[in-house]
Order: C-alpha cells, then sequence, then structure tokens
C-alpha cells in the first residue's frame, strides 16, 4: 500500500469528492495506528448516528463495528485505563439510537454477525438486553446505562480462559466446563481492578448464567436473588448463543431458537420476560426475517452454551 495522507492532515471534503470521482472505495489504516482509529470511531460514533446524510443501515453497521471494536480491544487488554468511560459512553450511545428510532433495532438485527465470538456476543446481548428494558418500560437513564454497561462487559472475564477451551469443538471435559464457570467471578476481579462497584453492572456480571430455578452458576441463585435486568441479560445470553453459529454447532434460525428455549428451558427463564423477548423479536423480525443465525438448523449441538 501507497501512503495516501499523513493523519495529521485534515480530510475534508474536497479530499472525500476527489476520491470518489476516481473511484476509490475504501483506504486503509496501518496497524500500528489501530487504536488510534478506533478511538476516532468512538468519539464520532454518536455523531454519526444523527447523521441525516447517513440511512439507518449505514448508522446501524457503523454502531455494531465500533461496539465489537471497542469489546474486543477490552478482552486484549482488560486492564486499559479508560475501559469503565469507554463503555459508559457506547452503553448511553446505543440507548439513544434504540429510542432515536422505532426500527433501529429490527435494522440492527440485520446487521448483528451469525457468528459466535466473545466481542460480537457482548455486543448483541447488550442490545438485546436493552431493547427489551425499553420495551418493559423501564425509562431511568442510569439503569439503562448500567444495563449497557453490565452487558457489553459480561463477559470480560473470559480474557482469562484459554482460547483452546472457548473455541474446542468437542465436548468439554469437567476440568474445562469448570474453568468456563469460573469466567463470571473472573469478571468481577476485572471489574473491582476499574473500581467499577456499580450494583447493576457486578449483577449482570456475576449472575448472567444463574437461573430462576437454582440451576445456574456460579452460586445456584433463584429467581427471588436476580433482579429483572439480570433476567433480562440471561435470556439474552442464552438466545445468543443458540442462534449464532459456534466452533462446535451450527446457529439455528430465532424462531428454533426461541422454541428451544421454550421447550427445553422453560423453568431456567422468567415467564414475562421471556414472553416480552418472543415479542419483541417477532416485531423486529416482521418487515425483515434477516436476522443472526438465519440459517437451517443443524444436528443438536454437542454442548450446552456457555
Amino acid at each position: 500500500p501507497v501512503l495516501y495522507r499523513h493523519r495529521d492532515l485534515t480530510f475534508s471534503e474536497e479530499v472525500r469528492d476527489r476520491l470518489i470521482a476516481h473511484q476509490v472505495e475504501q483506504l486503509l489504516v496501518h496497524i500500528d495506528q489501530e487504536s488510534l482509529y478506533h478511538a476516532y470511531m468512538e468519539n464520532n460514533v454518536e455523531r454519526a448516528l444523527t447523521d441525516p446524510n447517513l440511512t439507518l443501515a449505514q448508522k446501524s453497521q457503523i454502531f455494531y463495528t465500533t461496539a465489537c471494536d471497542m469489546i474486543r480491544g477490552f478482552l486484549s487488554d482488560p486492564m486499559t485505563d479508560d475501559l469503565v468511560p469507554r463503555t459508559r459512553r457506547m452503553a448511553k450511545t446505543t440507548v439513544l439510537h434504540l429510542q432515536s428510532d422505532t426500527q433501529a433495532f429490527e435494522t440492527f438485527l440485520t446487521t448483528s454477525s451469525p457468528e459466535y465470538s466473545t466481542h460480537t456476543h457482548s455486543a448483541n446481548v447488550a442490545v438485546y438486553t436493552l431493547q427489551l428494558a425499553l420495551r418493559t418500560g423501564i425509562t431511568d437513564e442510569m439503569l439503562l446505562e448500567d444495563i449497557g454497561v453490565g452487558c457489553f462487559l459480561h463477559d470480560i472475564g473470559k480474557c482469562r480462559v484459554p482460547a483452546r477451551i472457548l473455541n474446542k469443538p468437542g465436548k468439554l471435559d469437567p476440568a474445562e466446563w469448570r474453568t468456563i464457570k469460573k469466567h463470571t467471578v473472573w469478571g468481577c476481579q476485572i471489574l473491582s481492578l476499574h473500581n467499577l462497584w456499580s450494583p447493576v453492572v457486578v449483577n449482570i456480571t456475576r449472575d448472567h448464567h444463574e437461573k430462576i430455578d437454582g440451576s445456574g452458576y456460579p452460586f445456584g441463585k433463584k429467581a427471588r436473588e436476580l433482579p429483572d435486568y439480570v433476567r433480562m441479560t440471561t435470556i439474552s445470553d442464552v438466545f445468543d448463543a443458540v442462534s449464532t453459529t459456534r466452533s462446535y454447532k451450527e446457529g439455528v434460525p430465532s424462531f428454533n431458537a426461541l422454541g428451544t428455549m421454550k421447550s427445553e428451558m422453560a423453568a431456567q427463564l422468567d415467564p414475562k420476560l421471556f414472553a416480552s423477548f418472543v415479542q419483541m423479536m417477532q416485531a423486529g423480525t416482521a418487515a425483515n426475517p434477516a436476522i443472526p443465525g438465519s440459517h437451517p438448523a443443524s444436528d443438536t449441538p454437542a454442548r450446552s452454551p456457555q
């Protein structure tokens, strides 16, 4: 690649128009400046979401890519000094985006990745949970922001899980399963190192694998110990795990995923919130059925969603 423009030079509309006139559609950013590029996108994502010249699909793609890149960076460097303010800003932006247009969630469903990775999963869970929170009548701005922060960071503890376990194509052995289960507690340890003590964020990070019947982990908590926002996160977490493709299973269409959750996890998930989640997905896919995991289902997965 040939250096086109030093990063300190202003990128004007005139420069942009000249590139378009010469049919140049893509520019590369040097890998050494990747963090600067991501910082630029995070600093400008809210401006992009309010740009009248961008379509809703373009806005959704910019938001989703930026959120996923942010989380991927945190998983690589969970002790970065600005983890908390960046996540809070992204959570607030997500809420505003979902509130700004009635079709924002529907468009997100066509944008999000059908392939599972921890960073895309975390972004998906954040959007699903915040949309469900809004749909069920939560209006408190600080609570919504904390829910978003908790969801974006709910799997941050997986940065300590060896990749060979996370990506293992077959069934986990008992020792590997014990390691996976530690990610919720490890996540809370990382939050504490950032002095992030919000009860909402901590509860989501620690308890998103708990089930209302007491069958979850790490502590086997039951319904009375699990706030609604944790139950919402659990539903979103399970749905995304079932509907997306992983190293050990193919994803399934959302209808099939919801059917599996209803038939196999009815005692584990809050029934009212699950019903609201189903209605939310039905409304979101009514106009456009292209959603994460919208490809034929395969055989039963080799192991349960983590």
